[in-house]
């Protein structure tokens, strides 16, 4: 629950994404930002939120599998081009993992002594 709102999973995935939870809070709080989403494959997308005069908000990013993973940090580490992005998910598993992306632990869910 976040703000005492139900995250849902996200398109696609049965892991549900911080990205597009991201992308729908932005939109609910200003209906006029426009989202550019680059779909480089399935597994690897590009959001740029601007606001209604065209000014870019926020750069957000979601890369799942270890390919795409490789793509982006090459491109990071040969510098094609800035990292611009506010936000980068990454998950190892193409489609976003099943059970999530490293999730926290709730109270009380620790490893136990054995």
């Amino acid at each position: 629950y976040q703000g005492g709102q139900l995250l849902s999973s996200h398109r696609g995935s049965g892991s549900g994404g911080y990205v597009e939870y991201l992308l729908d809070r932005l939109k609910a709080e200003d209906p006029e930002c426009h989202i550019k989403e680059v779909c480089k494959n399935a597994d690897y997308r590009e959001y740029t939120v601007t606001s209604p005069t065209r000014q870019t908000v926020i750069q957000l990013a979601a890369i799942y599998g270890f390919k795409n993973i490789q793509t982006f940090v090459q491109r990071v580490r040969s510098n094609r081009g800035p990292l611009t992005h506010a936000f980068v998910e990454v998950m190892a598993c193409p489609g976003g993992c099943l059970n999530g992306g490293g999730q926290p632990r709730g109270p009380g869910e620790g490893r136990q002594a054995q």
